[in-house]
């Protein structure tokens, strides 16, 4: 459980990064998975 607590802590999802395109990394995955299912 406190390997599940620093994970939690330490990675922040809503944290834009300009790797990313300036997304968070949840955005970036969702805008990923929608051009893969648009793209077949």
């Amino acid at each position: 459980m406190e390997v599940f607590s620093f994970i939690e802590g330490f990675y922040n999802p809503l944290r834009r990064h300009s790797r990313l395109g300036n997304l968070s990394p949840a955005a970036y995955e969702q805008q990923i998975t929608t051009q893969i299912e648009v793209s077949g």
